[in-house]
């Protein structure tokens, strides 16, 4: 199927959807990274402070090159995400996507519903940080909490 996208913005929520489906060449990503930008120009929130929800059940199992361009596209931080989410299918496409946003914390999701639902959520408030009590000699090692907040962070959900 031949690759095509929508991208819709919800200013007031700086929320944005991506559907896409297909399968995508160079110079549909291509287009697809310039109407990404154009969209994200819409946007009145402040620099990577949107949520974006990518909704690929639709989208065909891509060549690796195209996995290729799709992760410069993801790892690139002037365009990134507060919060993304990915509405995905259970096959082969999904591992696609994990190994294309490996870079990202991003989550999956099988609805949309679900995964708007966790972008809108408020973020968690951080963890206190407790007074080291440690001697400048012996800083104070990371706490069990930090250590798995770290963690979860490189691993997609």
């Amino acid at each position: 199927m031949k690759a095509h996208f929508s991208i819709r913005v919800d200013v007031p929520r700086s929320l944005v959807v991506i559907t896409m489906a297909g399968f995508f060449e160079p110079a549909d990503i291509a287009r697809f990274v310039a109407a990404r930008n154009d969209a994200h120009r819409l946007l009145a929130c402040g620099a990577n402070q949107q949520v974006t929800l990518i909704d690929i059940r639709a989208m065909d199992i891509q060549a690796q090159d195209s996995v290729a361009a799709f992760r410069a596209v993801l790892v690139d931080p002037a365009r990134a995400s507060r919060r993304l989410a990915f509405v995905v299918p259970q096959s082969l496409a999904r591992m696609q996507i994990q190994r294309a946003a490996d870079s990202r914390a991003a989550h999956y999701f099988g609805s949309f519903e679900d995964a708007e639902h966790w972008l809108m959520a408020p973020d968690p408030d951080p963890a206190p940080v407790p007074a080291s009590t440690a001697s400048p000699a012996a800083p104070a090692a990371p706490s069990a909490s930090a250590a798995t907040s770290r963690a979860d962070a490189a691993l997609p959900a």
